[in-house]
């Protein structure tokens, strides 16, 4: 599935890139806090991505996964 296409976010660390096929993310800290972000596309990779079979299934899942998250995290104020 898309696991490799988006970033894995239950991998991220501050300040260091996590990479997906397609997207990268960083999340910028100086101290205790979050100072900024970044997400590169990556055009070769979603190109792949977009041409497998079951890409629309695969994609799909993982937008709903990520409204899933985000539901969860306004729900329970973040963490887990």
């Amino acid at each position: 599935m898309l696991e490799n296409t988006f970033s894995d976010l239950e991998r991220l660390q501050y300040n260091r890139p996590l990479e997906g096929r397609a997207l990268a993310v960083v999340v910028e800290s100086h101290g205790i806090g979050v100072s900024g972000w970044r997400v590169t596309i990556k055009p070769e990779g979603w190109a792949e991505d977009t041409t497998r079979e079951n890409h629309t299934n695969c994609y799909g899942l993982s937008m709903a996964k990520v409204r899933l998250a985000m539901a969860l995290d306004q729900r329970t104020g973040g963490g887990r």
